[in-house]
């Protein structure tokens, strides 16, 4: 299972992937289609296209109990995989240049905590403990009184 869940995110985290996995998809389930049902080539891939963007005309589909079978694993793997790329594509269109990475963020919130104890060790070393707590209370939010 750990597997499985390592390449499903590998494959949704990759957009080259994510698109060689969507196409290899189609392409595999089209064929089978077209063994399964006995359709041609066109009218398969006629029908993946149809049944893959959720269109469902109706012109083709599966009589089979194995056909239904691709059909529905074409029509979730579909769904999902085309909701994944969206998010990739929806992701590129609205990127901001100026957004903190995550290990951006990270040293940044090393360094603030760092800063954090040479602050306070400095305020109490000059003024003493009891500056530092009475500056550290008057910062915190006051608990507002219960009626």
């Amino acid at each position: 299972m750990a597997r499985v869940k390592a390449w499903a995110h590998l494959v949704v985290n990759t957009p080259r992937l994510l698109v060689l996995v969507l196409f290899g998809d189609f392409l595999l389930c089209s064929g089978l289609f077209w063994a399964i049902e006995g359709t041609g080539p066109i009218a398969s891939m006629w029908w993946a296209v149809v049944t893959g963007t959720t269109t469902g005309y109706g012109d083709y589909s599966p009589v089979t109990t194995a056909g239904r079978g691709v059909a529905v694993f074409f029509m979730l793997s579909m769904l999902l995989l085309v909701l994944c790329a969206g998010a990739h594509f929806t992701r590129a269109v609205l990127h901001d240049p100026d957004a903190f990475t995550d290990a951006e963020q990270r040293e940044m919130l090393a360094l603030l905590r760092e800063n954090n104890v040479l602050l306070r060790h400095q305020v109490a070393e000059q003024h003493g403990p009891a500056v530092l707590d009475d500056l550290l209370a008057s910062t915190r939010p006051h608990e507002q009184e219960q009626p």
